[in-house]
């Protein structure tokens, strides 16, 4: 029960300093850490809302007994410039001088009289039965106490000979009080990745990557709690309802806010404040309505007209921002950076203009602007979380894991609250291939924010890369779990659907792909894995309307047309002669002539080489058909090219060549699940009865 109570505290803690309210939150962390001093997550947030820095010092000391080697502590006791070795116990201080041996010899020397005297006076009550006390009588407590009182006068004599006068006076209080060392239950945690791993590589940026240039400011040091505080909320939010609104936005809950939004937004009609307009589009911007913000925003410039020159400068650079913010989000990088700058001229303490500048250069591929802009807005202040964030994800651009972690630590040294600090911890794990660690990293995290899309996508992302797709699944099925579906978790909906195809369940695949179509119509990859996925489950027709769309935009891809035509052939019914036979001129057309050899792969070319051949062998074009399998069987060998010139050769009346192509696949059948194994074994069987 202490545990549950204990973990209540925790959260409600955490909530607390997430939302600055410093006092409740410290509150509520010591009544968690009284029933559970071994919390290293407890200690951690407790150092983050202390009052100073020898508190803080105090807490992460306290998190290095639980745990010498939590990377959090180390860091932070660093960065305040404290060592982060165990303290030595200090030589115990003689508060009273001793004095010289021969004064105490002689002390006691006088002494020796004076006790034998005690020793040898006769007991006046050595002739009395005394009885074991059972209970307290009357007077004597006072008694008892009189004579404890009496009996210590000799050894306080003593005690004022050995000292010989040489008692020094202190001033109250001239002794600190420590706090004493009670020893805890450490537990001992070793990191060990879950076995297995696939093959399959991470994702590589598709950018030409120029030598990183030196960012600086170098990683400060000194006291970065007092030097480096959070970036500050800007504009500063008087109302209450919208600084809820704010950190249910911190939450991802972007949605849900958009009506309070609003009102606040209707609230200023009579006195502008472009806080509730810039906050909006934010939210709009991450739901996906860009469209919206613009408008926002643009309601926002024309109230700007309405204001006196004073109180234009004080609103429009914030206005600025957020058209930033929103151009950014519309792919009108142009705009967005000239915005941003606008934004920075009229006022320089807005920090959100550099990370705007910072990603638009990431998006394009300049990361050499990236790195100058984000150098900028670390000198102005070298406490921009966000900044440092951006540096970190930029080292991972630049194939800098190491740096990238470093980048974290600073983060989370500044504000342990923050969660893209620890998105990025784990980010830096995995590309440095170290998936157990930020498995362990993210289910931490997890543990504190249970309701992270990006936390669970990426627990999700390190169990596919260490070979462990069930629970890779289940991580993306929560990152899903939510009523309705969010952009954010587009990600995880592309990720599991790719797991299914790997497991050939297409089915389920196909539904994520589509539930990923409902949040993007142009999700180009989606699309495609959708129509895959039908292709590969026999819903032919399907498969050929997400291509005909696809191809719409991007008619080059001969990848995709081939899958069309396969499409094409695999689902013509020979029943219905006319749509057949249009089927099979349909996938003619494109597989005719030399578009075989204008595909990338072997593998593609004798698969177009083989769709050819089955078309032809429709339309009794045996020749042709027999000419275009052997190409296919120069490129790449398979179990249907096999069978499909068996098929030619027995329609030539070669029986005895048709034969061979047949046993290939009756033997090679034993291995591979041919779907075509049950017809190559019937005829096989009728070839020789009729010989026979």
């Amino acid at each position: 029960m202490s545990e549950d109570q204990a973990l209540q505290y925790l959260q409600q803690g955490i909530a607390a300093a997430k939302a600055k309210q410093n006092d409740e939150a410290r509150r509520l962390l010591q009544n968690s850490i009284r029933l559970n001093p071994a919390n290293e997550t407890a200690w951690l947030w407790l150092s983050s809302v202390a009052k100073d820095q020898n508190e803080r010092v105090f807490c992460l000391r306290q998190l290095l007994q639980i745990n010498p080697n939590n990377e959090m502590a180390i860091k932070g006791l660093q960065a305040l410039g404290v060592s982060s070795e165990p303290e030595k116990a200090a030589a115990p201080r003689n508060i009273i001088p001793l004095p010289p041996a021969d004064k105490i010899k002689a002390a006691l020397q006088a002494l020796k009289p004076i006790l034998e005297r005690l020793t040898t006076t006769q007991d006046p009550y050595a002739d009395l039965l005394w009885k074991h006390k059972t209970r307290n009588r009357a007077g004597e407590r006072a008694a008892t106490l009189l004579t404890l009182a009496v009996r210590s006068i000799p050894v306080l004599a003593l005690l004022c000979l050995i000292a010989g006068g040489a008692f020094v006076a202190t001033r109250p209080g001239g002794i600190a009080m420590a706090p004493t060392w009670t020893p805890s239950h450490t537990p001992t945690q070793t990191a060990t990745p879950t076995p297995g791993f696939t093959p399959t590589p991470s994702p590589t940026p598709q950018l030409t990557y120029t030598p990183s240039p030196t960012l600086e400011p170098a990683v400060p040091r000194g006291n970065l709690f007092s030097e480096m505080t959070p970036t500050p909320v800007y504009p500063r939010i008087s109302s209450g309802p919208l600084l809820q609104a704010v950190v249910r936005m911190d939450r991802q809950e972007y949605a849900q806010v958009l009506p309070t939004l609003e009102s606040e937004r209707a609230l200023t009609s009579s006195n502008f404040d472009p806080a509730p307009y810039y906050y909006e589009a934010i939210a709009l911007v991450n739901t996906g309505d860009t469209e919206r913000a613009l408008r926002t925003m643009e309601e926002a410039q024309g109230r700007l007209e309405e204001l006196r020159e004073l109180d234009r400068q004080q609103a429009e650079p914030l206005v600025e921002a957020g058209l930033a913010y929103v151009y950014a989000a519309s792919g009108n990088y142009t705009a967005s950076n000239a915005a941003a700058d606008r934004a920075l001229a009229g006022d320089a303490r807005l920090r959100m203009p550099y990370q705007i500048l910072a990603q638009n250069a990431m998006r394009v591929g300049d990361l050499q602007e990236a790195g100058d802009v984000i150098a900028e807005g670390l000198r102005g202040d070298p406490g921009d979380v966000h900044l440092w964030i951006l540096r970190g994800r930029l080292n991972l651009l630049r194939n800098q894991p190491a740096d990238a972690q470093q980048d974290a630590y600073v983060a989370l040294s500044i504000d342990p609250t923050s969660e893209s600090a620890y998105l990025l911890q784990a980010q830096a794990d995995m590309a440095r291939g170290d998936y157990g660690l930020a498995v362990l990293h993210l289910q931490g995290y997890l543990f504190i924010y249970p309701g992270s899309i990006d936390g669970w996508t990426l627990l999700g992302d390190a169990r596919t890369l260490e070979g462990n797709y069930d629970l890779a699944i289940e991580a993306y099925s929560q990152a899903l779990n939510t009523e309705d579906l969010l952009p954010a978790q587009a990600g995880a909906l592309m990720q599991r659907a790719a797991l299914y195809m790997r497991r050939h369940q297409y089915g389920l695949a196909s539904e994520d792909y589509s539930a990923a179509l409902r949040l993007d119509e142009d999700n180009a990859p989606a699309r495609e894995g959708r129509a895959i996925a039908a292709y590969r489950a026999g819903r032919f027709g399907e498969a050929i309307e997400d291509i005909d769309v696809l191809l719409d935009a991007i008619p080059g891809r001969n990848d995709l047309r081939l899958l069309k035509a396969q499409a094409l052939v695999e689902g013509a019914n020979p029943r219905n002669e006319s749509a057949f036979a249009a089927a099979m001129g349909d996938a003619l057309d494109i597989l005719a002539g030399n578009f075989p050899d204008q595909l990338n792969t072997a593998a593609q070319q004798a698969t177009a080489l083989e769709y050819r051949a089955r078309v032809l062998f429709n339309q009794e074009a045996y020749g042709d058909a027999l000419n275009d399998l052997d190409k296919a069987l120069q490129r790449v060998q398979t179990g249907s090219q096999h069978y499909w010139r068996g098929r030619v050769l027995e329609a030539r009346g070669e029986t005895e060549d048709a034969r061979r192509e047949y046993e290939w696949v009756r033997l090679w059948g034993q291995v591979y699940n041919y779907p075509f194994l049950a017809d190559a074994i019937t005829r096989l069987n009728a070839l020789t009865a009729a010989e026979s």
